[in-house]
């Protein structure tokens, strides 16, 4: 006979958070900045990984690889695989707070993005030459802000669940 499983309210609500988890991660690909009065927008993969500005034949690179970027979206890596392991019940409350940190500090680092940017010096350059500083005019987008908040509230939960909410 096959052997019946019962998903706990903790289980369920570390679950949710993983699927909020999943959905900050892949708003990596939304507007994480955009420029002020410009319809000009960077993802979290751009600001992350590097961009380079193509207009026909020119090409320049705008913004160079930033390892808190990028390491802001490993941390929800890790948290989503601790999340994973205290619904199953593995590591007792260790992968709970461990998956609860890693949301927060992820979620924190994501309302970080602009300043974590690192611009190219040569566009460094060009925009104090032309009287910009050189992050002016980045406001924090969309992606970013609630990508950070699905963070938080992951960070939430999945405490809640480990720590409040008896098994």
């Amino acid at each position: 006979m096959a052997k019946k499983t019962s998903f706990s309210l903790a289980s369920v609500i570390t679950l949710a958070a993983v699927v909020l988890g999943l959905v900050a991660f892949f708003l990596m690909f939304a507007p994480a900045a955009t420029v002020e009065n410009s319809d000009t927008a960077y993802t979290g993969a751009n600001l992350a990984f590097g961009y380079a500005y193509t207009y026909g034949s020119l090409s320049f690179q705008v913004f160079k690889f930033s390892f808190m970027n990028f390491l802001t979206y490993i941390l929800l890596i890790v948290a989503i695989v601790f999340g994973v392991l205290s619904a199953l019940g593995k590591l007792g409350k260790i992968s709970g707070l461990v998956s609860a940190v890693c949301y927060l500090v992820a979620g924190i680092f994501f309302f970080c993005v602009i300043p974590f940017s690192i611009l190219n010096e040569d566009y460094s350059k060009f925009a104090s030459y032309v009287g910009f500083s050189d992050k002016q005019g980045l406001i924090l987008g969309a992606g970013a802000i609630v990508a950070g908040v699905l963070s938080i509230v992951s960070a939430l939960a999945t405490a809640a669940s480990a720590f409040v909410i008896k098994k």
